[in-house]
Order: structure tokens, then C-alpha cells, then sequence
């Protein structure tokens, strides 16, 4: 069996977040991880999760991983 190699780097994503608290952008802003599996996964979770309503605005979200 092949092993997969260990993730490392960090994926910084931005989101834009209209009044009722749905997502309406999703930014990479920084991406050393470099696998598009973990970042298409970032990038829907963060586009369909609920925000706090009548808070338009921005909010950054990290992943950092590291070897092991």
C-alpha cells in the first residue's frame, strides 16, 4: 500500500459575509500546503457554514499542519 506524505504549511482563507450571515465569497489568501483536496474541503465547509447574522463583514480562517 502507498503511504500519503504528511501535509505541511498553512492555508489561509478569507470569507465575505453579507447581513443574513451567508457566505457570498471565499478568498485563498495563502496556500503552502499545496493539495487541492484540503483546500476545495476549506473552501465549501467555510462557503456553507452559518455566520452570525446582521454582522456583515470578514472573517480570516488558519489551518496550519505540521509533519510529524
Amino acid at each position: 500500500s502507498a503511504e500519503a506524505p504528511a501535509l505541511s504549511g498553512s492555508l489561509r482563507l478569507r470569507v465575505t459575509v453579507d447581513a443574513a450571515g451567508a457566505a457570498t465569497l471565499v478568498e485563498v489568501m495563502e496556500d503552502s500546503v499545496h493539495d487541492d483536496d484540503v483546500r476545495a474541503s476549506a473552501y465549501w465547509n467555510l462557503s456553507d457554514a452559518a455566520y452570525p447574522a446582521d454582522g456583515p463583514g470578514r472573517y480570516s480562517v488558519s489551518f496550519l499542519f505540521r509533519r510529524r
